[in-house]
């Protein structure tokens, strides 16, 4: 193949996978688009699942402890489900 050949045929291999990759961008884009809504909606799901089973009050921006008698024992085991609603709180109050 002469070098003049080669350069042809690197060319329309190029022109036609960008053609093809322009044609198929929307259709990625869609797909990316429901993935991330369907994995957007599971976060969601996991956040008030934390939040429910948290031995914590969430009203307003504010916690307060549960009034459930739980040994210090729980209280340390679950001080990071605490610390994660908290850091969870403070960031809506950030982004909003």
């Amino acid at each position: 193949m002469t070098p003049s050949h080669r350069l042809d045929l690197l060319t329309d291999a190029l022109l036609h996978y960008g053609r093809r990759k322009s044609t198929d961008l929307e259709v990625q884009l869609l797909q990316r688009l429901d993935k991330a809504e369907k994995i957007s909606i599971l976060a969601q799901e996991d956040i008030s699942s934390v939040i429910r089973e948290a031995p914590v009050l969430v009203s307003e921006g504010e916690m307060e402890e549960k009034g459930d008698g739980a040994s210090p024992t729980d209280t340390e085991i679950n001080k990071w489900k605490r610390d994660y609603i908290i850091k969870l709180i403070q960031l809506e109050i950030w982004d909003s």
